[in-house]
Formats: C-alpha cells, sequence, structure tokens
C-alpha cells in the first residue's frame, strides 16, 4: 500500500479517548468551591502574625493536615499536596509572605515552592490570591478571596519592609480590573451594578444596607443575581482560567526528579533530535551502545518504576528470539517488551502495561491510550507538543522499515493535517481554532511577521 494510502487509512481510524484526567478531576473537585459567591473566612489581621501553636482561627486548626491546591499561572498543571501548620512550622503569615517559598508536604517529603510561580493557593475552603499580575501598591502580594464572581473583593495583606508587621487593605475588582476608588463611590458602584436595576437603584438612593461600608453585601447580592440569571457568565468569571487550562495530557505526579519534564509543553527540540527512521539495525546515534540509560517507566495501574536501558546488542536477546538491537523496542508495536536492567539483572516488560515512560530524562513515549483522540492502530510515539494542541510522531512497520506519522490533535480531536505541512487554508484554520486567543488569531489573519506562512505554525 502506498504512504499516502496508509497515512489516510490511519487517520480514518475509530478514535479513543481517555477516562476524566487528573487536571479534569481537579476542576470537578474545586468547581463548586469557586461557584461560591461568599468566600469570607473569618480570618483576621491580627491572627497573621501568630506563633505556630496560636495558629486557630475560626477556620483553620494547628495540628490538622490540609489539602493545598496549587494553582499556577505559568501554564503548570495545578496539582494538590498537602499542609500543616505543624509539621511546616509556619504560621499564616508564611502563606502570604511573597518572599518566603511555601512549604508543603508531597506523599510525606517536605518541599518548596517559589509562591512567584502561583496564581491561587487553595487551604482547605479558604482562598488565596495573588497580586503579581497587574502593577499596583501590592504588587506580588498575597490576598484573602472573600466575594468571588463578576465582581470580586479581596483582602490585600502587605508586608511593612521596616518592620515586617502586616496591614491589611480591601480592593474590588471587575475581572482584572481594580474598581470602586474612594471618591464617587456611590456613582461607581451603581454603574457596575446597572444591569441589575433594583440593585443599582438602591445603591444610589443610599438607603440603608446599600451603603459604603456594605460593599460585600452588595456584591454578593449582584453576584448571586447573575449567577441565576446568567450562570454562563458567571461560571466564566467565578473558575480562574488557570484551573481550567490543561497544559499536559499525560499525568505529572510522578517522583519529584521527573516532574518538571512531564509538566513541559514543548519537547520538539529534544524530540527532534531522536532521529527513529532507519530500520533500527544500528543504534541511534545518540546513544552509545555501550552505556546504560536512565528509563522511568509509568504503569497504567498508575505504578513507577526507576530501571535503565541499553541500545547494545545483548546476547540473550538473541536466547528469547529477540532482534539482536534492543533499540527496535522501544516504539515498534511488534515488540511486545521492552528489554530492561532491573536491579543489576535483564529482565522484559510487557510493554501493553505501561502508559508511557521517559528515555534518558530528554524524550517521552506515549503509548496511544495516553493521547486522547489517538486512533487504536497507532501503538507508540514520541510526545512532540503536549496541551490543548498536542502532537506526536508515532511510528510504525511500512515495507518492513521503520516509517513515522506526525498527527496533531485540538482538544482532543484528530486534526486532517498536520498543521506544520498544511498547504491550503492554513490561516484560516488556525485563527478559527485559535479564535479564544483573539490576539493571536489577529496576527494571524494579519500576517504579521512570524504567523503568516504554514512554516510559521
Amino acid at each position: 500500500m502506498p504512504l499516502k494510502s496508509s497515512l489516510l487509512f490511519l487517520s480514518l481510524c475509530i478514535c479513543i479517548f481517555l477516562p476524566a484526567l487528573a487536571q479534569e478531576s481537579l476542576l470537578q473537585q474545586y468547581t463548586q468551591l469557586f461557584l461560591d459567591p461568599d468566600h469570607r473566612s473569618g480570618i483576621r489581621v491580627e491572627e497573621v502574625m501568630l506563633p505556630s501553636p496560636a495558629a486557630q482561627t475560626p477556620a483553620l486548626g494547628y495540628g490538622h493536615v490540609y489539602e493545598v491546591l496549587l494553582i499556577f499561572s505559568n501554564g503548570q498543571p495545578s496539582r494538590k499536596y498537602q499542609f500543616s501548620f505543624q509539621t511546616a512550622e509556619q504560621r499564616f503569615y508564611e502563606l502570604i509572605n511573597p518572599d518566603r517559598d511555601l512549604r508543603l508536604l508531597d506523599r510525606g517529603a517536605l518541599i518548596r515552592v517559589d509562591k512567584k510561580d502561583l496564581a491561587y493557593i487553595v487551604l482547605d475552603h479558604i482562598i488565596l490570591i495573588s497580586d503579581q499580575n497587574r502593577q499596583s501598591p501590592y504588587y506580588r502580594h498575597w490576598g484573602l478571596l472573600d466575594v468571588n464572581g463578576p465582581l470580586r473583593s479581596v483582602r490585600w495583606f502587605h508586608i511593612r519592609p521596616s518592620n515586617g508587621d502586616v496591614d491589611m487593605h480591601q480592593e474590588i475588582f471587575a475581572g482584572e480590573e481594580q474598581v470602586l476608588q474612594f471618591t464617587g463611590w456611590k456613582e461607581e458602584m451603581s454603574s457596575l451594578v446597572a444591569d441589575y436595576p433594583a440593585l443599582a437603584e438602591k445603591v444610589a438612593g443610599h438607603e440603608e444596607g446599600y451603603r459604603k461600608e456594605d460593599v460585600n453585601r452588595i456584591l454578593l447580592e449582584y453576584n448571586r443575581w447573575v449567577a441565576e440569571n446568567d450562570p454562563g457568565r458567571y461560571h466564566a468569571a467565578a473558575i480562574p482560567q488557570p484551573l481550567q487550562i490543561n497544559p499536559t495530557i499525560i499525568d505529572a505526579r510522578v517522583k519529584n526528579s521527573y516532574a518538571h519534564i512531564l509538566q513541559k509543553t514543548d519537547f520538539k527540540e529534544e524530540a527532534d533530535k531522536l532521529i527513529m527512521e532507519s530500520s533500527f539495525s544500528q543504534p541511534n546515534t545518540l546513544f552509545n551502545a555501550d552505556s546504560l540509560y536512565d528509563l522511568h517507566l509509568v504503569y497504567r495501574d498508575g505504578r513507577e518504576e526507576e530501571v535503565q536501558f541499553s541500545p547494545a546488542p545483548m546476547p540473550w536477546l538473541r536466547k528469547h528470539g529477540l532482534p539482536w538491537f534492543a533499540g527496535m523496542h522501544l516504539f515498534m508495536a511488534e515488540y511486545p517488551t521492552l528489554p530492561i536492567l532491573r536491579e543489576g539483572t535483564w529482565q522484559e516488560v510487557k510493554k501493553e502495561e505501561l502508559a508511557y515512560y521517559v528515555l534518558d530524562r530528554r524524550f517521552v513515549m506515549v503509548h496511544q491510550s495516553v493521547v486522547p483522540g489517538a486512533s487504536e492502530d497507532l501503538a507508540w510515539g514520541v510526545l512532540l507538543l503536549q496541551g490543548p494542541i498536542t502532537q506526536v510522531k508515532w511510528y510504525y512497520s511500512y515495507d518492513s522499515r521503520v516509517a513515522y506519522l506526525i498527527q496533531t490533535y485540538i482538544d482532543g480531536t484528530l486534526q486532517k493535517a498536520n498543521y506544520p505541512d498544511a498547504q491550503g487554508g492554513w490561516k484560516k484554520a488556525f485563527a478559527e481554532k485559535l479564535s479564544d486567543q483573539p490576539g493571536l488569531a489577529d496576527k494571524i489573519n494579519n500576517k504579521e511577521e512570524g504567523y503568516k506562512s504554514p512554516t510559521d505554525a
């Protein structure tokens, strides 16, 4: 069968989809928390500096171990950890201090996370929010989310550099824009809630319970009205965008030494070096045939294992009727096992038990079951891109030689063409697919430099 025909056949195969991914389940778990407009935790500024044994508020206890959700601002997947004032030896002050690393428990091990990478910290039912994404007197500071929705209320904590004392300051937001200045409050607030005429009239009329000191009550009433009358708008405003983004298709809940690898979205630079178009009669030139390389296995049942791999010819393979060079096992579906060195002994692993594996801490090989939308006829490939746009270089046999097929998936749907190779209509197709990023779509439509040809795709 000609190569073009075989590729067309592969592209028409029935797609399969993963069960709910870890990121999706986090969104499901925390959706109701963020959809509640009222988040007033009761934590007072005078409690922030209390020593650990006294770090007991109406909301938090000293000896309890809490789940903590970290929502990153830099594209990393949201992840859950554990936190305890006692184990981590922290006061609440440490949570809001932008100059202190966040100390958490990751499966029993104490780790540090740089707060500069975070957009939100969700401690039990308390939501802390970062002010790093806008210029203000409270830049890079942390606050408590009191009211959530189209109109938000945040209590920022400002730490004085001179003596370390903590001041608290409330700000109101409409989306990302800070609103409600000290002057003209009544007029501005009534304008913000103008689409709810009954509420706007009460604010403009300075009625009892709808004055400046009642701002949280007004915000809650407005947000609840929006939630009832325009739930789509409310949902979009209440759920943090970083929590909705799923930048990875593979589960990065692995050993710490591999997490940073699996949280990458772009593997192309390394993957392009992995040239496997030969017949595997020789080991890849990237690898020394006499060396052993780290191989991190992730099983479909969630197990992980550190082993080693070598592309070198091993006589024991012949005894098992296997090819002389182990390199063929990495991708080819017809070789159902991987020859590995486990605790000093050469053994075999059944590839059908694996979800993906990481070779030499650089290359991520994925099984088709990991990639939403991948065909059942494609077994193993090298991950090129992962995220809402995922790209895999699949390997298969063709006329007794090794062939490959690069396929692109957007939100789990196989695309008709690999965009970098698209010839006709790529601009319109790309702009439509990326319409949720208007600035990017405009650059494509306007043929700006770097956005005007298929080679830029």
